[in-house]
């Protein structure tokens, strides 16, 4: 990975409640920037919500002490990984740049075109077709059906719309569309390569 690594634009890529979603049972957004459930880790017998998140800043603190941090160091705690592998498990479930992969675009270190699996396509189309307000927007300035958005797997990531393509069999690449245009400009889904 490059001494580069920003910890804080990593963290800010993922889309914090569908990523808690995904890790604490019973973890229900209610419209708010905190959000209390139980506690997830083992050998809390939680019964009485002591664990909060906040879905605006993705920090976590659990006030019966099993500590607070970030969403890297849930990934660790919960699942016994170290930093590097919390970041790729990370990385993959979300359909977001491993920075461990990166380098010169779409290569690995080894010099080989990575590619995204069906699982981090689908992923980055929940984001789309589980944003109500996102969606409605989507289709009212593109005219698509949903039929035809999960048809083609269309969805969102990093205040852009994404157009996925398999390149080969499992191998999938994606391009972002803006979902802006300048003024007078008519609205239309770019496929161009980047």
């Amino acid at each position: 990975m490059s001494k580069h690594f920003d910890v804080s634009a990593f963290l800010s890529s993922i889309n914090y409640v569908s990523f808690y979603q995904k890790h604490i049972p019973g973890f229900q957004p209610n419209g708010k920037d905190e959000v209390l459930c139980r506690c997830p880790f083992p050998g809390h017998e939680d019964q009485h919500n002591s664990f909060s998140v906040n879905v605006k800043t993705g920090l976590w603190h659990c006030f019966a002490g099993c500590g607070a941090g970030n969403p890297i160091q849930i990934v660790q705690k919960l699942y016994d990984l170290a930093f590097r592998s919390a970041i790729e498990r990370i990385a993959s479930e979300e359909g977001i740049d491993n920075p461990f992969q990166r380098q010169n675009g779409n290569q690995n270190k080894q010099g080989r075109t990575s590619y995204l699996t069906l699982n981090q396509i689908t992923a980055i189309h929940h984001e789309l077709i589980s944003n109500e307000a996102i969606l409605k927007e989507f289709q009212g300035k593109y005219g698509l059906t949903l039929e035809t958005i999960k048809k083609y797997l269309i969805g969102y990531k990093q205040g852009k719309y994404v157009i996925p393509i398999e390149i080969a069999p499992k191998k999938w690449h994606y391009k972002l569309h803006k979902g802006y245009q300048s003024r007078g400009a008519k609205a239309g889904i770019s496929y161009a390569s980047t």
